[in-house]
């Protein structure tokens, strides 16, 4: 009786550590599974509607992006829509040029403009907000110029899918 109840234990223990833990990436060294832990805890944490939301890009670098499918507004070729970041906790450093203290960022929302016939974009209006919801700074660039838009940038996937395919000439 005592052997079937240890063995009973230890098949319970054993599925369930099966269940709860994900693979390691193939890249994983040491410090890897502690970053991906705080990611896939971050990455559970985001609460936005989905209808409303919706992600098209995601790195363990930059974090989930989404965009507001409500906020969507189309101008002849101008497209504005606004774009929200989790940043992956362990590395929000390269997110200190938007907000100095970067560890304290959870989210950056941006007013995204993108002129689709030229492949231009612009963000005039930048939001970072802490893990409180706190407002931590917020940031109008009206007076920055368009930049181009690099293909198979984070801003290029976000220009594909609010302007649409691009319509090239057929070549003669």
């Amino acid at each position: 009786m005592l052997s079937r109840l240890i063995v009973i234990v230890l098949l319970v223990l054993s599925a369930s550590s099966v269940r709860a833990e994900e693979p390691l990436p193939a890249t994983g060294g040491p410090g890897a599974n502690q970053s991906d832990m705080y990611y896939n805890a971050m990455l559970r944490s985001i609460d936005l509607d989905t209808k409303r939301w919706k992600p098209f890009s995601r790195s363990i670098e930059s974090g989930p992006w989404f965009y507001d499918t409500r906020s969507l507004k189309r101008n002849s070729t101008m497209v504005t829509v606004m774009v929200t970041l989790f940043p992956n906790p362990q590395k929000t450093d390269i997110y200190k040029s938007v907000y100095s203290d970067h560890t304290k960022i959870r989210e950056i929302v941006f007013e995204t403009e993108i002129n689709c016939k030229k492949h231009l974009y612009r963000q005039p209006l930048i939001r970072v907000y802490g893990y409180y919801n706190e407002l931590l700074t917020e940031r109008s660039n009206t007076n920055h110029g368009f930049s181009s838009i690099r293909q198979g940038t984070t801003i290029d996937t976000l220009r594909s899918l609010v302007c649409g395919p691009d319509k090239k000439k057929p070549q003669r």
